[in-house]
């Protein structure tokens, strides 16, 4: 599917009543986080990078959210993706997740970018959680009972 088509949640939103109804709108018991880096893109003044993501939520770990509390999706763990190429076999991708390391695939062309991105994001956000006091943390991998 394009990522333009991708059902996602950026990083930016909270989950409250309106981002709730719409992931159980969704249907998606996994769904796709985004970040844009505000004012770093090549378009001049003020553009914005493309969106990248930065990793995935099983909705059932945030089933207890209180939509009143507006939790930020920032403060939340997200899950690593298993990043592969389009030409993948589905035995070979269906071996990555036998592994028990991921419940979802990122397929690109360039899966050497995106697991760098992927790392890079997530050191961001552990150092910034560490000094600013952020609750952000890197989820383990999903339980096999997903």
């Amino acid at each position: 599917m394009p990522f333009e088509k991708v059902f996602m949640l950026s990083i930016d939103d909270v989950l409250d009543e309106p981002t709730m109804r719409r992931i159980l709108d969704s249907g998606f018991s996994r769904i796709p986080v985004r970040a844009v880096r505000r004012g770093g893109g090549g378009g001049g003044a003020g553009a914005d990078d493309p969106p990248v993501l930065v990793g995935y939520l099983l909705v059932k770990d945030h089933i207890m959210v209180d939509p009143k509390d507006a939790v930020p999706v920032r403060s939340l763990p997200l899950y690593t993706p298993i990043c592969a190429l389009p030409s993948i076999s589905l035995a070979a991708l269906l071996n990555e997740f036998q592994t028990g390391a991921s419940h979802m695939a990122f397929v690109t062309h360039s899966p050497a970018l995106l697991r760098d991105g992927l790392a890079q994001f997530a050191l961001l956000q552990r150092s910034h959680s560490r000094e600013e006091g952020g609750e952000f943390a890197a989820a383990p991998p999903p339980s096999s009972s997903a």
